[in-house]
């Protein structure tokens, strides 16, 4: 059974970890394994939203991006790493470039002042039926200030470069997991976004001398802990190179970055509006479909080829049999 229904001003919503008895009765028209980021994507890019969520297909020679696997390796690492389990890290590039993202992480964040609450946590909330998932990569009480715990949750992204504080005001998925906890009760007030940047620093450059270059370029490519463990290795005096060291303190990691973010009342109560009526729209048969310009990556889009038969009226449904495989039901 599901939990007790939260009653909103503009409809019923319910909280629950199981799909509802009600739910059978418009099985068809439900999307399966519906997640907050699939919104965000019907919204980028209804098209793509299709074929992966509805028709739920995708190629026979389809490989995961690299980006992708970053990411997937990356939050497995910091699952383990807060949950305090193990997790061994593949031995692949990827794999070896997360592990060294993750050196200059725990040194970085090694005295974190929170409790742990859970980690990976999953949640549903049913809109009109549907329901729809949202995973908190971390929910943690920071005890910075001892007379004032705030409950509050992490989101870890992979980035190329770390993002411009300011367009985070409109970040969707930081709005939806705020929005989701409020309506789910967790009582977390704000958000972190725990950013890394898919580029691990650097040792600074070695002179023929011997010596550590003191060059910007040099110093920007490097961070304070693998200056000073280079140093220690050249058996170099310290005090000759505090003045660059002292930079690279102060300057803080250009690695790792953490953003602290939050929304109003009036703006989750805007989310909640527009969330469910994207989702009436995502489920309805025929939506208006359109090739995006603007969705990135539409070059490299898996569907790139499906799409372009669609758009010259030719036979896609031939297409989708000899090259498209349906995903498995386990699959998001």
């Amino acid at each position: 059974m599901g939990k007790k229904p939260i009653k909103l001003n503009w409809g019923l919503i319910q909280t629950t970890e199981q799909p509802t008895q009600t739910e059978t009765k418009t099985e068809s028209k439900l999307i399966q394994n519906l997640h907050i980021t699939d919104i965000n994507l019907f919204l980028r890019c209804p098209r793509r939203f299709k074929y992966e969520k509805k028709f739920r297909i995708v190629p026979n020679y389809y490989q995961t991006p690299e980006y992708f696997d970053i990411g997937v390796i990356g939050h497995k690492a910091l699952a383990a790493r807060y949950s305090k389990t193990s997790y061994e890290i593949p031995d692949t590039d990827n794999g070896n470039l997360i592990k060294s993202l993750m050196n200059e992480y725990v040194y970085e964040y090694k005295s974190e002042t929170f409790e742990v609450l859970s980690v990976e946590d999953e949640r549903t909330i049913v809109i009109d039926e549907q329901p729809i998932a949202f995973t908190f990569d971390l929910l943690y009480t920071d005890w910075t200030n001892p007379n004032d715990p705030i409950i509050r949750i992490m989101d870890h992204k992979f980035y190329k470069n770390l993002p411009d504080e300011d367009n985070l005001l409109f970040d969707f998925q930081i709005t939806g997991y705020l929005w989701a906890a409020r309506e789910l009760k967790i009582g977390a007030k704000s958000l972190t976004l725990n950013c890394i940047r898919k580029e691990p620093p650097k040792y600074p450059d070695i002179l023929d001398s011997g010596k550590l270059s003191k060059a910007q370029k040099s110093l920007n490519q490097t961070s304070y802990r693998l200056f000073l463990e280079a140093i220690e290795k050249l058996n170099l005096n310290k005090a000759d190179y505090q003045k660059e060291l002292d930079f690279l303190q102060e300057r803080g990691s250009n690695i790792v970055k953490r953003y602290e973010a939050r929304r109003t009342n009036e703006q989750l109560d805007s989310f909640g509006e527009n969330l469910r009526h994207w989702i009436k729209k995502a489920r309805e048969e025929n939506y208006p479909i359109y090739s995006s310009s603007i969705f990135d990556g539409c070059a490299k889009c898996p569907y790139n080829n499906l799409c372009e038969h669609e758009d010259k009226k030719l036979n896609v449904r031939s297409l989708i049999q000899m090259d498209f495989n349906r995903k498995p039901d386990s699959e998001r």
